[in-house]
């Protein structure tokens, strides 16, 4: 049984944005630039960049702007972000990105505001000393990304990372034929929700005239966490998968081991609930019951009404919250944070059997593109215990 709320008009102020930039590499009547990064340097904080279909240079963007593409504008290269200060809110939505094998195309460094990514096709993403980055909805060709995060905190949201497979060592040749892990999470905390990941295949390992005589690489784990203060906290349902690469094989001595889907070095630690994961090792922790979800369904437009479904123990009571400052505060233990301030309750109800609950959210018809709200659930179970979900930017197009 699904219940369905509507959900009421929000009472905060929305964001103040300033103007909005078109971009388009043809030009033409009403184009204000043809290049991403000239836009991007000539904006001033809290503008909007809507970028049209066609082919882009890689860009840098260190100010707090919303880069929001329309028709799936291609980036030929990478996009970066970088020293964002504190308050600072990047978004970049809609938006294609040529893949590479080996290297992240979307990267993040050094920001203390809040980073959005959302609906990004193409390769991986790394993010380095970073505390606020909010990827959801990152579509990438299999072995064609990865997942690195090093001294940050992420959050994944609705997207899925399967790492390439390591090369073959040839003999003579000295290469590592160890296959990369899908996400690899050094001393950083990782909240990934509905989302799958996937270590490479090893290589095998051989010479031409001798037979596969050394051993082969062992196969990447689908997340790897090690390092001071790193921990992962992982929701989904049983179609996310966290699955290690095959190992590789030499004849002489066999095949080597495959990746572990979820592998926690001390003193790092994990606690999951929902997804699939086909071997783990080290310190796990099962939620029980499981911690809830949430789920965008529609692209956010002015005048598009919005549903939302929050997977949750039936019984429980739930309240959906809106609000336009994302913040994180922290819960203690491996528990969901506080993710918006000021937010809003805007629909409330009991988990009925089945356990999913529907909101419904209409976006007002003057919502100005680039507008960015943030969404966040808050479960109570029947003996009192607060469960609070993942957040899901609300990026209007």
């Amino acid at each position: 049984m699904l219940a369905t709320l509507l959900l009421t008009g929000l009472s905060f102020p929305l964001p103040v944005l300033g103007p909005t930039w078109i971009v388009d590499d043809n030009g033409g009547p009403g184009v204000d630039f043809t290049s991403i990064q000239a836009a991007i340097n000539a904006a001033s904080a809290n503008d909007v960049l809507i970028v049209r279909a066609g082919t882009y240079a890689s860009f840098t963007l260190d100010k707090g702007l919303r880069i929001v593409g329309e028709g799936g504008p291609l980036i030929q290269g990478s996009m970066q972000i970088e020293n964002l200060p504190a308050q600072g809110l990047a978004v970049v939505s809609g938006l294609r990105v040529t893949p590479v094998i080996y290297t992240p195309v979307f990267r993040i460094t050094n920001c203390v505001g809040t980073v959005v990514g959302e609906d990004l096709q193409g390769g991986g993403a790394s993010v380095t000393n970073s505390l606020d980055v909010r990827l959801r909805g990152i579509v990438t060709p299999s072995g064609r990304s990865r997942l690195i995060s090093i001294n940050s905190r992420l959050e994944v949201v609705e997207s899925a990372f399967h790492a390439f497979d390591q090369a073959d060592q040839l003999c003579g040749i000295p290469v590592d034929p160890t296959g990369p892990p899908g996400a690899w999470i050094q001393s950083s905390e990782l909240h990934a929700a509905r989302s799958s990941f996937h270590g490479g295949d090893g290589g095998d390992s051989w010479c031409p005239d001798l037979g596969l005589i050394e051993p082969g690489g062992d196969g990447g784990d689908g997340i790897l966490v090690w390092g001071t203060g790193g921990s992962v906290l992982l929701t989904g349902i049983a179609s996310n998968e966290l699955r290690g690469g095959i190992g590789g094989w030499s004849s002489l001595f066999g095949q080597a081991p495959d990746g572990r889907g979820l592998s926690v070095h001390f003193p790092c630690s994990a606690r999951v609930s929902g997804a699939t994961i086909f071997g783990q090792s080290g310190s796990i922790t099962t939620a029980v019951p499981p911690d809830p979800t949430l789920r965008m369904l529609e692209v956010p437009a002015p005048g598009v009404n919005l549903t939302f479904r929050l997977v949750a123990p039936v019984g429980a009571s739930a309240e959906m919250r809106i609000g336009a400052i994302p913040v994180v505060v922290p819960i203690g233990g491996l528990e969901e944070d506080v993710l918006v301030a000021r937010a809003q309750t805007v629909g409330s109800g009991i988990v009925p059997a089945g356990g999913v609950l529907g909101f419904n959210f209409p976006i007002g018809p003057n919502w100005q593109r680039g507008t960015t709200v943030f969404a966040q659930a808050n479960v109570t179970l029947p003996g009192g215990e607060v469960r609070r979900t993942h957040s899901i930017p609300i990026v209007v197009r």
